[in-house]
């Protein structure tokens, strides 16, 4: 007759945090591919007339997932435990448009007039320090 533990039960029992995280990212990696496909980045074509318009998106996704799990040493209380936890994100921009017309086709590319401003207050924040130790420093070999 053998005798088992009361933390050997529970884990025999209880799936652990780690093959509930590795189900978690099975079931994202199978349903992935069916939200990320060409109708999530182009969007439903417009026509009117002879004129044919497709939106284009640019769309990123990330996810992350952890878990981990461990039992007290033998003798002293608290027995098995674990954790797990995951998350993730996705974000859309627009980037233009496709236009079809009878005689050709281009790529229009839309202006984000917020990403320029931004893009050129970093670039300002980071220049003007230096700017001003250079002008500083130039005052100093003067005076």
């Amino acid at each position: 007759m053998s005798e088992t533990t009361d933390s050997q039960a529970r884990t025999a029992s209880t799936p652990t945090p780690l093959e509930t995280v590795d189900q978690i990212v099975s079931r994202v990696g199978e349903q992935l591919p069916t939200h990320v496909n060409a109708s999530t980045v182009f969007g439903e074509p417009v026509t009117h007339g002879d004129r044919t318009v497709i939106p284009v998106a640019r769309v990123s996704m990330g996810f992350g997932f952890g878990a981990g799990a461990g039992q007290s040493p033998e003798g002293t209380p608290g027995g098995f435990g674990g954790g797990g936890g995951g998350g993730g994100g996705a974000a859309g921009e627009p980037v233009g448009y496709i236009e079809i017309t009878p005689t050709s086709s281009r790529f229009v590319p839309t202006v984000d007039v917020t990403r320029i401003a931004t893009t050129s207050l970093r670039i300002w924040s980071m220049m003007l320090p230096r700017i001003f130790l250079r002008a500083m420093r130039r005052r100093r070999q003067r005076g």
